[in-house]
């Protein structure tokens, strides 16, 4: 199995740069008030593989800066900003000189290409607008980096990931002796409900069904000649009478979904896909945190209350509820109308599971009737400031130990950024932290890995960047041991331990993100507990 895993995660990740960058588009057209100049605009590779060039450049140049010596004809596309080189017009070039390339812009500069296509579709236009917002928000983090040589910050990453490994196995250290109290303990205990666990391991099967027959191929090597439908029909309880609404093609903010009445578990069942097409990794870009009001159930003794609360959310998933509520609210009434004794049900794998724990919260003031969410694979959603406000609200996100996007947002983006400049500022203590690290980290001493944790806190007050994590009550699902020896184990976590990015080989290894992984680890636990014998 490996050396398949091995080759679909060298195929997604191509598959995603391609998708993502793949567009190249020249314009030659008289721009200039004497028909002096030309313009190429290009985009051919991904931006990672264009940072060394990049940092060159602004090495010698001020970013406020726009170069007016190039060639007729020459044009840059960097990062975060879009400067275009233009022959003879500085006019041009001083109104490019403080923003993106709008979508006025394009059509004024010629690129009808461009105009066109974001023009036909508003929601396009926005989340384009909402990438150069973000790409703009980044230009500070890259200009700080710029002035530090490619070895100084390949040599302070290096440092950053032994800091962070040993400060990671001193905190692992104690939480297991935590643990061990715990256990020792009678009255203490941290075991996951049998009845959760049961419904973990049912709506897993949703969640990776809802990829419909391509997944189901890629990763179980099976071909449903009926398509989506004979795919969800063959691994869940479901007749094709039960498939109440489906949508596979997915545009930018509406990812794909099928709606469903599960009789086995008396609920409507809203399964959203996660990200599978370039529409989806559009939405995924929308990063920058966006303001929403919610309505918060509070539980009490004898009745609950109800609050208006605005919370901080991933600014494309919290679209894609939005446009998704208006698709299926509707529907949802009308079922839960009919089977008044169903519960409602929403689940979702990876950027599917943000979107549902986002539409949770935005049906609330409308559905009354008990909703659970279930997502696995959670990216970062909802600010960690506003994530205790939104703990009880039914929601739960259960991660594999590695899974690259637990940890993923703008804001732990920039922190690395900032931790790393810091580093680079101080070669003694980039030094130190490599000599103390050197080695196995089981072998260091106890003194040793504490000065790591101190010194690791002690960067991240310069990481102060606002975080998004997980939603909902996070459960960590963890692997240990080989082969038939191999241990799966759950536990609750606090939002804090995903507050960081760990710079660590295999960082982004999708075999840990895959959704057909959460369903053997899940059904393993479900299948040991009390409620399976």
């Amino acid at each position: 199995m490996k050396p398949f895993v091995r080759k679909w995660t060298i195929a997604s990740w191509m598959g995603f740069c391609i998708a993502s960058c793949s567009m190249h588009v020249n314009a030659n057209k008289s721009i200039g008030p004497n028909d002096s100049g030309r313009l190429n605009l290009s985009f051919e590779i991904p931006f990672i593989l264009y940072l060394p060039r990049w940092a060159n450049y602004m090495r010698g140049h001020d970013a406020n800066d726009l170069p007016t010596s190039a060639k007729p004809g020459n044009v840059v596309w960097r990062f975060p900003r879009a400067i275009l080189k233009l022959s003879n017009d500085d006019s041009q070039e001083q109104m490019l000189a403080n923003s993106t390339v709008s979508i006025e812009e394009t059509s004024r500069l010629g690129l009808p290409i461009f105009s066109n296509y974001f023009q036909r579709n508003p929601e396009r236009a926005a989340a384009f607008e909402a990438v150069q917002c973000m790409l703009r928000e980044t230009h500070g983090l890259w200009t700080s980096l710029a002035k530090y040589s490619t070895p100084d910050i390949l040599k302070s990453l290096y440092a950053l990931a032994r800091l962070q490994k040993a400060a990671l196995y001193h905190e692992l250290q104690q939480e297991e002796q935590r643990l061990q109290a715990e256990k020792d303990d009678k009255s203490a205990s941290s075991t996951i409900e049998p009845e959760l666990l049961q419904d973990l391991a049912y709506y897993a099967i949703f969640a990776n069904a809802a990829y419909g027959w391509k997944l189901d191929l890629a990763w179980n090597r099976r071909l449903s000649l009926g398509g989506d439908i004979a795919t969800i029909l063959a691994h869940t309880n479901l007749s094709h009478d039960d498939i109440i609404a489906q949508e596979w093609t997915s545009k930018t903010h509406r990812p794909g979904y099928f709606l469903a009445r599960d009789h086995v578990k008396k609920s409507i069942v809203l399964c959203v896909r996660g990200t599978w097409s370039a529409h989806d990794v559009l939405t995924d870009l929308c990063c920058l945190p966006d303001e929403a009001q919610v309505e918060l159930v509070r539980p009490g003794i004898f009745y609950s209350t109800r609050e208006k609360r605005v919370i901080r959310a991933h600014h494309g998933m919290l679209q894609a509820a939005r446009l998704l509520k208006d698709a299926v609210q509707e529907l949802i009434h009308e079922e839960l109308k009919a089977n008044p004794e169903y519960s409602l049900v929403l689940v979702g794998h990876s950027m599917g599971g943000g979107v549902c724990a986002l539409l949770k919260l935005l049906l609330q003031d409308t559905v009354t009737t008990a909703t659970a969410v279930y997502i696995y694979g959670a990216p970062c959603v909802v600010s960690f400031d506003d994530w205790e406000s939104i703990r009880d609200a039914n929601i739960v996100s259960v991660l594999m130990d590695g899974d690259p996007f637990s940890r993923l947002s703008f804001g732990h983006i920039s922190d690395i950024g900032a931790a790393v400049s810091n580093l680079c500022a101080d070669p003694s203590l980039r030094s130190r932290i490599v000599a103390t690290c050197r080695g196995s980290i089981a072998n260091m001493s106890d003194e040793d890995l504490s000065w790591c944790t101190d010194t690791h806190l002690g960067l991240q007050k310069s990481m102060a960047n606002e975080k998004l994590v997980p939603p909902g009550r996070i459960l960590r699902l963890s692997l240990s041991g080989r082969n038939q020896k191999r241990v799966v184990s759950l536990r609750e976590e606090s939002p804090a331990n995903y507050l960081w990015l760990h710079i660590r080989p295999g960082m982004f290894d999708l075999q840990h993100h895959v959704p057909a992984k959460y369903i053997w680890t899940l059904q393993q636990l479900a299948n040991a507990s009390p409620m399976s014998t």
